[in-house]
């Protein structure tokens, strides 16, 4: 099975790493203040628990521009992500998502290229989190003008995850959906899902207070993800058996 590699992408303070912990209790650094925020690249791997299968997650920093920061990736690293989550804060600006999905739908209807990711294993370390170091001159001259002719991998798929829902009242809620899906990013709405990242909250009277809600949260986002998740993975493969396992 080819290596998977899924990105988790977006804005600051978008909630990126506070998802990756609460979805798969992966020690992601929380950005809660600025000293917390990630300022680096991390890659996480998932273990399938049925199989010697894996996948990788990269975390990203926070981006404004975040078609500029894959292909600096994908030059630097020679890593091609076949999925993208695209992580947006409810109510901030969702210009740079729309960029990047612009992108990807764009590279969709263009032949696929053949990812680089197998002949460049020594980016991963799977058995801890990483810090994501250059590739040192191990690309030969085709791999180099494949990766500067392809910003994206042209056969990636998204997802959208909308969090801080619980910012705005009930009565706006389906207004932000509806605008971020007619108006900001002009997508259908299977690809978003909306979430109240609770897991990721200390404040008790804070929970308290919006426990009657009933938003959407982790439960909800793990069910939309392993649906899409499974388009990508072996036919034998169900994203649920997939754990994330720190080595000791």
């Amino acid at each position: 099975m080819t290596t998977q590699y899924i990105s988790f992408i977006g804005a600051h303070r978008a909630g990126k790493s506070n998802l990756l912990k609460s979805l798969w209790n992966i020690p992601a650094e929380r950005g809660d203040c600025f000293d917390n925020r990630t300022k680096q690249m991390q890659i996480y791997t998932l273990y399938d628990d049925n199989s010697s299968n894996k996948v990788h997650l990269i975390d990203y920093p926070g981006v404004t521009d975040p078609v500029k920061a894959i292909a600096h990736l994908n030059q630097n690293y020679s890593v091609f992500s076949t999925f993208y989550v695209i992580v947006v804060r409810a109510g901030t600006d969702y210009n740079s998502a729309a960029e990047l999905i612009n992108e990807l739908q764009m590279s969709a209807s263009s032949s696929p290229i053949t990812s680089l990711t197998e002949t460049h294993q020594q980016v991963v370390n799977a058995t801890t989190a990483t810090q994501m170091e250059p590739i040192n001159g191990s690309l030969s001259t085709d791999q180099n003008r494949i990766e500067q002719k392809y910003g994206l991998n042209q056969s990636a798929k998204f997802v959208v995850i909308i969090t801080g829902i619980d910012t705005i009242p009930d009565p706006l809620i389906e207004n932000e959906l509806n605008e971020a899906l007619n108006k900001r990013l002009k997508i259908d709405k299977g690809l978003i899902c909306m979430c109240y990242n609770k897991e990721a909250i200390d404040d008790e009277n804070y929970l308290r207070l919006h426990e009657p809600r009933n938003l959407p949260g982790i439960s909800d986002v793990r069910t939309f993800l392993t649906k899409h998740f499974n388009q990508i993975l072996d036919k034998h493969s169900n994203f649920n058996t997939y754990k994330y396992r720190e080595q000791l």
